[in-house]
């Protein structure tokens, strides 16, 4: 049974005891590489969208103060994602959270893509966020796993 004091890793399965030691120094360097980018994919999503507020407040026929609401919610979905995304990574593995997150993200993109009136917008624009918000949290657990205290 796993507690709060015992390994999530079965360092058994590892030759040498550290899940540090599975990995190339390359290997490493790509995973360090791909995990970075996942952590900053939340705040480039929320920073690329502010200078296009008026072009979308326009497409939308909405006020500018309605389509800045947009990023109060990525705030909200970049701050409950990582706790969402992290607690289930503890139960079913952080590769596959990765890998449920990215879609997410994707159907996310498009949605707010095709969005054409305010509600749906902001519904996508909450569930793009939220897809990609886990890589803040779950990246300092990879970091964790493949690289040593030392």
């Amino acid at each position: 049974m796993t507690t709060e004091e015992s390994s999530l890793f079965d360092e058994s399965l590892v030759a040498g005891g550290s899940p540090g030691r599975v990995f190339t120094s390359a290997q490493k360097k790509y995973i360090l590489f791909v995990v970075s980018i996942a952590g900053l994919l939340p705040m480039v999503v929320s920073a690329t969208f502010v200078p296009t507020i008026p072009q979308v407040s326009k497409d939308l026929q909405s006020t500018d103060a309605a389509v800045s609401l947009a990023v109060s919610l990525s705030v909200f979905a970049t701050a409950i994602g990582p706790l969402c995304w992290a607690s289930y990574s503890s139960v079913y593995g952080r590769r596959l959270i990765y890998l449920f997150g990215t879609p997410v993200f994707c159907i996310g993109s498009l949605g707010v893509a095709t969005s054409s009136s305010l509600f749906p917008f902001l519904f996508w624009r909450f569930v793009q966020t939220f897809g990609c918000s886990g890589g803040q949290a779950i990246g300092a657990g990879v970091i964790g796993d493949i690289f040593e205290l030392e």
